[in-house]
């Protein structure tokens, strides 16, 4: 997906650490091992890593996000929510945790959730990937409350 932007690069206070990379660039390169990770399907790894940012690098909407993807992605969707609360919290633009939060309602059964997250992503960026993906997902979604109220659709 998306490069992560360095927003909140300057608040973080990770004490001395080994190297004058400062926390930012740590953070990032412990976020690139988890993309890895979750690309070669390493839940429980990833995880490992992830309990370790969250304490670290608890300013970064990215540790959240990839936080919530992993949970959904592991099976624990309730947790994955309050993961994707809290990077929209800490940077409401955040277009990956809007897409996500979005599949994650809909695996949820909670198709006008993920629209109104569809809609937010089409005004922060239009029509990019994120949006595009979340598209595809909702169209791609099992559609049981359109079924039965789609005789209602004249009135």
């Amino acid at each position: 997906g998306s490069t992560p932007t360095p927003t909140s690069a300057a608040g973080s206070s990770s004490g001395g650490g080994n190297g004058g990379g400062g926390g930012w660039s740590m953070t990032q390169q412990k976020l690139q091992h988890v993309e890895q990770l979750v690309k070669a399907q390493q839940w429980s790894q990833a995880e490992a890593e992830l309990k370790e940012l969250r304490h670290s690098a608890s300013n970064s909407a990215d540790v959240w996000n990839w936080s919530g993807y992993v949970a959904r992605k592991s099976g624990r969707l309730s947790q994955a929510f309050p993961y994707y609360d809290k990077a929209l919290q800490l940077d409401p633009k955040h277009r990956g945790a809007h897409e996500y939060l979005g599949e994650a309602y809909l695996q949820n059964g909670e198709p006008q959730k993920a629209q109104e997250q569809l809609k937010i992503l089409q005004k922060l960026c239009g029509y990019c990937e994120e949006s595009a993906d979340l598209s595809a997902a909702i169209k791609a979604a099992p559609q049981q409350e359109k079924a039965k109220s789609s005789f209602l659709l004249g009135s």
